[in-house]
């Protein structure tokens, strides 16, 4: 069955104004100079020492720009945003409470939400009309690789969609997400606040790939990015975890998320899923001298391990 979860607010801020790749790029890991309508593109939002001051998705619609991403982002990024436009055509709005969240597990169930889709292959992001109100859906790895986030001004199901959806779905919210927890863990995408804050760098998250552009000019933060690039290695990165053992884990209890090899520390579980009866998955950081996939460690004080996994 294809999953869909209803989580009400995120953090929305919209962009606009001829000059708003302009500023968005200015603050972003991710080349957004050329943010066209249809893409959606992972970014890391830096601070002036190249921290991780937000993480999200930037979006590219016809007359502005999105930011989407977790709860609690939007009421800081405004004025960080609003501090660094000068001249610019550029206005920053916090549009979190205008839209409910809404993600389905993969793009099969699209067809049966009721709503007019482009031919495919769909565009990372459109809009359309839900319920007779605006709608964007948008490609968001937090749950699969195909899974979206709908962001509709519509807070109800509506009545064209499959009626078999109104017993499926699935309600949530974005703080207490036990049911699809596992899906965004295996789906390696780190949660602001959990998995990552304003005290890391953006290579310690391990997506250079998808987040960042090493090619772009400059942006805020850049030299750091850049010289920790050049180094080739940080000391500390999040990885992927295989967990086993019996009973669950007290995340609430710092000694419980310790990871040890032998009688060292060498990390921290952030996030934990169970899986089945002994089995669960994580994320957590862990020294660079212990990031290779295999690379078996200790967990807490019950008995548990932790194995390093691949991040695919």
């Amino acid at each position: 069955m294809s999953k869909l979860w209803k989580l009400g607010t995120g953090s929305i801020v919209e962009i606009r104004g001829k000059d708003r790749s302009k500023v968005f790029n200015n603050l972003a890991t991710q080349d957004l100079r050329e943010l066209a309508v249809g893409q959606s593109r992972e970014t890391f939002i830096t601070d002036s020492k190249g921290r991780t001051f937000g993480h999200g998705l930037a979006i590219g619609l016809p007359e502005f720009h999105l930011f989407v991403s977790v709860p609690g982002q939007a009421e800081r990024l405004v004025p960080h945003f609003d501090r660094f436009i000068i001249m610019e055509d550029a206005t920053i709005t916090d549009r979190s409470s205008a839209f409910t969240l809404w993600l389905a597990a993969d793009e099969s169930i699209l067809p049966r939400l009721g709503i007019d889709l482009p031919a495919a292959p769909w565009p990372d992001s459109f809009t359309t009309f839900w319920n007779g109100l605006p709608a964007h859906l948008v490609r968001a790895p937090w749950a699969g690789p195909t899974s979206r986030l709908l962001l509709s001004e519509s807070p109800e199901l509506p009545t064209s969609c499959d009626p078999s959806l109104h017993a499926e779905l699935l309600l949530s919210d974005l703080d207490h997400r036990s049911d699809w927890e596992a899906l965004r863990i295996q789906s390696f995408w780190p949660w602001y606040g959990i998995d990552l804050d304003d005290k890391n760098f953006p290579q310690e998250l391990d997506r250079d790939t998808s987040a960042i552009s090493f090619r772009k000019g400059c942006y805020l933060g850049q030299e750091t990015v850049a010289r920790l690039d050049a180094l080739g290695q940080v000391q500390k990165k999040l990885v992927k975890l295989a967990i086993s053992g019996d009973g669950s884990i007290d995340m609430n209890v710092p000694e419980e998320t310790k990871l040890r090899s032998g009688d060292s520390e060498v990390g921290q579980l952030r996030s934990y899923a169970p899986l089945s009866p002994g089995a669960a998955v994580g994320l957590g950081y862990v020294k660079r001298s212990h990031f290779t996939p295999g690379t078996e460690l200790r967990l807490g004080t019950q008995g548990h391990t932790a194995v390093v996994m691949p991040r695919e």
